[in-house]
This record gives C-alpha cells, sequence and structure tokens, in this order.
C-alpha cells in the first residue's frame, strides 16, 4: 500500500486514487501559531526545537496506535511512521526560546492522526475522523496479510 503526499496538495492520495483531506499546518513562533513559553521538545532526545513540516522521503508506516478519548489531540488513532529529520536545537531562557545552539539532532515521531486542532507539530493531519478511521483499517489490512505500507512525501 503506497501513501503520497506533496507539501503544498491538501489530499494525500492512497494507493493513486483515494484522496484523503490533510494540513500540516505547523504550529511554531516564527509563524506566529505558538506562543513563545510553549517549548516543543525532540522525540526522543527532549531537546527544545520549532516543529517543523513533515520530512520529505520515503517512509514506511506503522501499525495504527488507537488513543485514549481523553487524549484529544491524537484520538483515536495515531499513526507512526519511520520518518525523520535534523532539526536545530534551541537554547531557552525562562522557559522560552532563546537561540539556536548550532547544534542539530536527529527529530523522530513524525505520524498521520485527525485532531480538532487547527496545527500540528510536525505531523500530517486528516480534516475528517472517518477518513482517519477508514485509513486505519486499509493500513491494518494490509500489514495483517504481510504487506508493507509506504508514506512518500515529496515538496
Amino acid at each position: 500500500m503506497q501513501l503520497t503526499w506533496k507539501h503544498s496538495s491538501k489530499y494525500m492520495i492512497v494507493d493513486g486514487s483515494k484522496q484523503i483531506e490533510v494540513s500540516n499546518n505547523v504550529r511554531n513562533e516564527l509563524n506566529k501559531l505558538r506562543k513563545p513559553d510553549q517549548v516543543v521538545k525532540t522525540t526522543p532526545d527532549g531537546l527544545p526545537y520549532y516543529p517543523r513540516q513533515f520530512p520529505v522521503g520515503l517512509w514506511v508506516v506503522d501499525r495504527p496506535v488507537p488513543k485514549d478519548p481523553s487524549d484529544d489531540y491524537l484520538y483515536p488513532f495515531f499513526i507512526p511512521t519511520l520518518a525523520k529529520q535534523m532539526v536545530d536545537v534551541w537554547s531557552t531562557l525562562n522557559g522560552k526560546y532563546a537561540e539556536k545552539t548550532g547544534k542539530q539532532v536527529m527529530d523522530y515521531g513524525y505520524g498521520i492522526h485527525y485532531s480538532e486542532s487547527n496545527t500540528t507539530l510536525g505531523c500530517l493531519k486528516v480534516i475528517n475522523k472517518s477518513d482517519l478511521v477508514w485509513l486505519v483499517g486499509r493500513i491494518n489490512e494490509e500489514l495483517d496479510h504481510g504487506n508493507s505500507v509506504t508514506m512518500e512525501v515529496t515538496i
């Protein structure tokens, strides 16, 4: 199964035909969608960085993870990928971003999910919950049959 998405597109394509409406409106202080004291940290190192768009590349998609209804940002599922990218580490002062440290680290944790938020921290947000539930079913079916699922992201 192949998922494809282009940064400038409002749609992710499943197996070359089905379109799912998505968004990658990244919440960070640079675009005024994040407050200065809402510092985001890398996965898994926990270092401060500005969130960035989903990384370009061909990524393996893992089995969807059910999420608790109390997790209003990731409920009902998070679809993890092996996507990763280098990000700039920032220093903080009084709980706010200060400046770039000149160091970079690899950031992981990019996935696909539904959210009622207008923004993400770099993940691909599925606009309609029903589309996410459908996609989860298709991914699980493919993985249950021993097939791979990949996601190609382009600029």
